[in-house]
């Protein structure tokens, strides 16, 4: 669909919704109301013409529990980097003293155990 025809559909929604806001009896702001919401449906989740309305709001649903499961929200990046940074400085302290008794290996050793574990990875 051409930008001008979507640009035209959602006016003419947002006239509908007017309209329905404007409005005082019960029945026809319901109506246009629906009308609008079936056709902001359409717009976003329809794949093609012929599709039944409980299809378009179970895609609306599905749509709306994803959206909302985002494992980090925006606002939060800073502090989690802020923590992640911490849990692995902290488990890179850990390791390395874990590490102060064990063997130290010759250049020679170390590529061949990196050797041994990239192949235990194949």
């Amino acid at each position: 669909m051409e930008k001008q025809q979507l640009d035209k559909i959602i006016e003419k929604i947002k006239s509908w919704m007017e309209f329905a806001n404007e409005n005082n009896d019960p029945f026809i702001k319901f109506a246009v109301e629906y009308f609008a919401f079936n056709a902001l449906l359409r717009l976003n989740f329809s794949r093609n013409r012929i599709v039944r309305d409980r299809t378009l709001i179970r895609r609306l649903k599905s749509y709306l529990a994803h959206r909302d499961k985002q494992i980090i929200k925006p606002e939060h990046i800073e502090e989690f980097k802020k923590i992640e940074t911490i849990l692995e400085d902290d488990g890179l302290a850990k390791l390395m003293e874990q590490a102060e008794n064990d063997e130290v290996l010759s250049y020679e050793e170390a590529i061949n155990y990196y050797k041994s574990l990239k192949n235990v990875e194949s």
